[in-house]
């Protein structure tokens, strides 16, 4: 128990955990703030066809799958 204690205080102190940690959190960050920038830039295309569609068509169609995110965009349209 003591052992694994060292371990775990070892690496909560380690610099090299650290700097992981704070470039794999810098990342999702980045990697966020993109998909929202794509969003703004392609949604008037996007999210128009989307809401052309039927509820079945996306549900059933790959496409539309990962397009929910157009619900936030239907009063700018």
């Amino acid at each position: 128990m003591t052992r694994l204690l060292m371990v775990l205080g070892l690496v909560a102190i380690n610099p090299l955990a650290w700097g992981w940690y704070g470039g794999f959190k810098a990342n999702a960050e980045w990697q966020a703030q993109g998909v929202k920038e794509a969003r703004e830039r392609n949604y008037p295309v996007v999210c128009g066809a989307y809401f052309d569609t039927s509820l079945w068509e996306r549900w059933t169609t790959p496409r539309w799958w990962e397009a929910s995110w157009c619900e936030d965009y239907k009063e700018r349209l």
